[in-house]
C-alpha cells in the first residue's frame, strides 16, 4: 500500500499525466511482481499433499473448454502411477475431453487387455483358438459395458451434486483412467499367470488411485469417501460380473 502511495505521489509531483492507462500499467506491474513472488513461495513449500494449496486453473464450463489441446492422455496415465496426486491435478487442469481420454488411453488399454488373452496359449497348450477368441471378446465387452454401467449405477446411487460431477468432464475421465488401471493389471495377470496370487491384490492400487482422485470432483468433504468407495467397488465388481456371465453363456466350455 505504501509503495502505491509513494508511486502516485512521485508521478503527481513530476507532472505525470495520471490517466487510466498509466494507472493500469503500474498496478499490473505490481500485481505481476507479487504474483511471481507468491508462485516461488508455493514451489518452495513442496508439500503437494495439502489440498488447500491447489489452485484449480480451469474452472470453465464443459462446453466452453477448448478442443484438442492439453497433455497426452497416455502420458497422464503413466503420471498417475508415478505420482497419483500430481496426475489427477494435471487431468483436472488439462483441457482433455473425455472423448480424447477414451481414444488415447481407455480403448487402447481395452484392446491390449483383449489381445493379452492369447498369452494363455504359452502356458496351456490345451487352449483352443476359438476359446481364446471368445475370451478376448468377453474381456473387451466386460470393460467397455462395465464403464457405462458403473457410471450409470454410480449416478443412480449417489444422485444430487455427486451425480452431476461424475457426469462432468473430469468425472468421466476419472472413471476411464481408473478402469484403464484395472485393464493394465489384467494384462499383467495374463502375461505372468504364475504370479496370480500376488497380482490379485493389484486392484487395491486402483482403489487407492480412486481415493486420491475423488477430491478433484470438488464435492463436500463429507461426501468424498462415499463417492470414492462407491465408484471403486462398482468399477471392479461390474466388469467382473459381466465377464463371468459372458463366460457362462458362451458355447465353448
Amino acid at each position: 500500500m505504501m509503495n502505491c502511495l509513494s508511486m502516485v505521489d512521485k508521478y503527481f509531483n513530476s507532472g505525470f499525466l495520471f490517466d487510466k492507462e498509466g494507472l493500469y500499467g503500474q498496478c499490473r506491474l505490481l500485481v505481476s511482481v507479487n504474483s511471481q513472488g507468491n508462485s516461488d513461495d508455493e514451489e518452495e513449500r513442496g508439500d503437494i499433499d495439502d489440498i488447500a494449496e491447489y489452485i484449480y486453473e480451469d474452472e470453465e464450463e464443459p462446453e466452453k473448454r477448448p478442443k484438442g489441446s492439453g497433455a497426452s492422455p497416455f502420458s497422464l496415465f503413466i503420471k498417475l502411477f508415478i505420482s497419483p496426486l500430481k496426475g489427477w491435478k494435471s487431468l483436472k487442469n488439462s483441457t482433455l475431453r473425455p472423448e480424447q481420454v477414451a481414444s488415447g488411453c481407455f480403448y487402447p488399454m481395452l484392446a491390449l487387455a483383449s489381445v493379452s488373452v492369447f498369452m494363455g496359449k504359452f502356458y496351456d497348450s490345451a487352449c483352443t483358438l476359438t476359446q481364446m477368441l471368445i475370451d478376448a471378446v468377453g474381456v473387451f465387452i466386460s470393460f467397455f459395458i462395465g464403464y457405462f454401467l458403473t457410471m450409470a449405477l454410480s449416478r443412480m446411487v449417489l444422485r444430487g451434486d455427486a451425480s452431476e460431477k461424475l457426469d462432468g468432464f473430469y468425472g468421466r475421465s476419472w472413471l476411464m483412467y481408473i478402469m484403464s488401471t484395472l485393464a493394465l493389471f489384467f494384462i499383467i495377470a495374463q502375461i505372468f499367470p504364475p504370479l496370480e496370487p500376488v497380482i490379485v491384490f493389484l486392484p487395491l492400487y486402483s482403489i487407492y488411485l480412486t481415493l486420491r482422485g475423488v477430491r478433484f470432483l470438488r464435492l463436500k468433504e463429507s461426501k468424498e469417501q462415499t463417492v470414492a468407495w462407491t465408484v471403486a467397488i462398482l468399477s471392479i465388481a461390474i466388469p467382473s460380473c459381466i465377464y463371468y456371465l459372458f463366460e457362462a453363456i458362451t458355447p465353448v466350455a
